[in-house]
């Protein structure tokens, strides 16, 4: 039961002031009233700064109007309404639509309005909200910084670790095959030690546009640290298939990198892994002891021997000659190509 207003305000405030004080004067929260059928009924000066409709403009018109269009398309100020009459109060957490079609982010609470102010038939609604956008992107922004690695722009360890998860467990589900592939940029130290951590850096960049380009747009893709990359594909229409996506990136990331007008060039290892052919768990792709190669053209392609090593990897062919870290020092200098060995 609502108390009388004689309990909640201070004897010799008169409601009328703080009524007019509340609607003429506050500016930093949208104050307004709309009845049962969301018309709007009354309109405060912050709700005519926030929202830029002027009371003559709004008042007698929808509150649905002041929703985004998918909003309005789901009925959402009804269910606003709805919910508020059957708990007595509904929050207001959402993108609103200006007159100017621009939108901001409220957080707010839409409560009824008793006819007789102490818990009787509901004759409308009060609806108080503020924006709060700058504290709504500042927030994403932290979120999404989270979740992503800043140099390549690719998804961090912690962000692979959750989608592995949520991929397995879609895998199991629908009975598609995950594929796992796990990425070395096997000479990416010597360019470091070579180019400094700048050259080493706008590698690391560039390899990961690289596997980006290379890889369907559904594919999720992560840089875990270092220069260690991995690769989600849910739906592969064969474990061969991963072998040949292996041997697509390896064959892209041979090619020359263009790094402080010097060409530079590397080598690759990739891991294959299949969910549920290898392992049926999150940690599993990750654990098995052997990982298969699907398609013997890499290893054949790449003048590699598959060795028995925890992961099995690929590598594409090394530059044939030898060079001692002075004369690559040298040709760094003079801008030659660079091929760390």
């Amino acid at each position: 039961m609502t108390p009388p207003l004689t309990n909640v305000l201070a004897p010799g405030l008169a409601p009328e002031l703080l009524l007019k004080q509340i609607y003429l004067n506050v500016r930093d929260f949208a104050i307004f009233t709309i009845d049962r059928d969301s018309l709007v009924t009354s309109w405060n000066l912050g709700a005519e700064l926030i929202f830029g409709y002027a009371p003559a403009e709004i008042i007698g018109r929808s509150m649905g109007q002041l929703f985004t269009v998918s909003d309005q398309a789901e009925g959402e100020h009804w269910l606003e309404m709805e919910q508020a009459a059957r708990w007595e109060r509904a929050a207001d957490y959402r993108w609103h639509l200006r007159k100017d079609q621009s939108v901001f982010w409220a957080d707010g609470v839409l409560t009824p309005l008793p006819a007789d102010g102490n818990g009787g038939e509901t004759v409308g609604y009060l609806k108080i909200l503020r924006d709060i956008t700058e504290r709504k992107l500042a927030q994403d922004e932290i979120r999404r910084l989270a979740t992503i690695d800043v140099l390549t722009g690719l998804a961090n360890r912690a962000a692979f670790d959750t989608r592995r998860s949520e991929m397995v467990s879609l895998a199991e589900r629908s009975g598609q095959l995950l594929l796992l592939l796990m990425i070395d940029l096997d000479q990416f130290k010597d360019v470091n030690d070579l180019l400094g951590h700048q050259a080493g850096d706008q590698l690391l960049q560039l390899a990961a546009q690289r596997i980006r380009a290379a890889s369907r747009e559904s594919d999720y893709i992560a840089r875990l640290g270092g220069d260690e990359f991995a690769l989600l594909q849910l739906h592969a229409p064969s474990p061969a298939s991963g072998g040949m996506l292996a041997e697509k990136l390896l064959s892209e990331l041979a090619q020359p990198f263009t790094i402080g007008g010097r060409e530079v060039r590397i080598s690759a290892s990739i891991g294959i892994a299949v969910c549920p052919v290898d392992a049926s768990s999150p940690d599993g792709l990750l654990k098995k002891p052997t990982w298969r190669c699907t398609t013997p053209r890499i290893a054949a392609a790449t003048a590699t021997t598959i060795t028995p090593r925890r992961w099995t990897r690929w590598r594409t062919a090394r530059t044939p000659t030898t060079m001692s870290c002075g004369a690559c020092c040298a040709m760094a200098a003079t801008g030659s190509s660079i091929s760390p060995s």
